[in-house]
């Protein structure tokens, strides 16, 4: 499946994009950036597990960046748009 990927280059305020509302999955990674793919892995097995489809394109959300916290710190939401 496709996968839309975003991260800071430069701090800007401001900035925002809209998501098409619905059903989704969602995971919480703490940590580098480089070990994302452990929490993109575990949301879509729960998604699988639990009867549901990949819906959308995935797409995070920072809560904290690299110029504010160290990498272990670091927190990103993981979202899949799922249905049945």
């Amino acid at each position: 499946s496709d996968v839309e990927v975003g991260f800071p280059t430069v701090r800007k305020e401001g900035v925002t994009r809209t998501v098409a509302g619905g059903l989704a999955a969602m995971g919480i990674h703490m940590g580098t950036y480089a070990n994302l793919n452990e929490t993109y892995t575990a949301v879509a097995e729960w998604i699988d597990k639990n009867g549901y489809k990949i819906a959308g394109v995935q797409y995070e959300r920072y809560l904290n960046s690299p110029h504010e916290v160290t990498e272990e710190n670091l927190m990103t939401e993981v979202y899949f748009p799922i249905g049945k």
